[in-house]
């Protein structure tokens, strides 16, 4: 993943301006995506008193409907049956987050 993605940033400025800024772009966010977690999880909640709570329920709301949109677009059946069940206490939630519906 990361040779690949070393070879496109050196071929991606020779594509079209809007192509090389949205790829360059979703690099940043990708590298940057962990601070951010940290800082709204980590830090915030200790030194400012301030809630995660809205930050975690936007994540989620996210994965939501991300999987009702894959759910709708290939038609699973299987979805239906997975988020009755979708609690944190089970041993398997890790797994349904990384794998989608």
């Amino acid at each position: 993943m990361v040779s690949g993605t070393t070879v496109a940033m050196r071929q991606m400025y020779r594509q079209h301006p809007i192509a090389a800024v949205s790829y360059y772009m979703s690099i940043v966010l990708t590298v940057l995506s962990p601070i951010m977690a940290l800082r709204a999880l980590v830090y915030l909640p200790l030194t400012g008193g301030v809630n995660c709570l809205p930050y975690l329920a936007g994540l989620f709301l996210m994965y939501t409907f991300l999987c009702l949109f894959y759910c709708y677009h290939t038609q699973s059946k299987t979805c239906i049956t997975v988020w009755p069940s979708l609690d944190c206490t089970s041993a398997s939630f890790a797994s349904r987050i990384i794998t989608p519906c």
